[in-house]
């Protein structure tokens, strides 16, 4: 992926990758606006990419063990594996963000929920390829 400016909208659900109004540090899925809070810079860092949103400056990391848990937005930049995937009966492209050298990768809960809120979680993948 190139480095700049991007906004992720779940392909299930059509709800961008946003900053929760209470606290701005969960990482939650709302309707698709203009907000800052739903645009994210990527930029290199190592063989991975930071993923920093532009409206608060803090960057996507996980709290704790890597599993079933929450993305959090913090002071930290970590390296994610931005992942591109071909989805050939669509003709389209959509990309997987994992935890690097991992099965672990960005989940929206209530597989995939459209419902204002839902918190985008660090989950076991069966992508292959990681």
């Amino acid at each position: 992926m190139q480095p700049g400016i991007y906004k992720f909208i779940n392909r299930q659900s059509g709800t961008a990758m946003d900053l929760a109004q209470d606290d701005h540090t969960r990482v939650v899925g709302s309707p698709p606006s203009d907000d800052s809070s739903q645009k994210w810079e990527i930029a290199p860092l190592g063989l991975g990419h930071t993923i920093r949103n532009t409206k608060t400056g803090t960057y996507i990391s996980v709290k704790g063990p890597i599993g079933d848990i929450t993305v959090l937005a913090g002071h930290y930049p970590a390296a994610w594996q931005i992942i591109t995937v071909k989805v050939d009966n669509e003709n389209a492209e959509m990309i997987e963000i994992h935890w690097p050298h991992t099965g672990w990768m960005f989940d929206l809960a209530g597989y995939g929920s459209s419902a204002p809120g839902t918190i985008v979680r660090s989950i076991v993948s069966i992508s292959v390829g990681i």
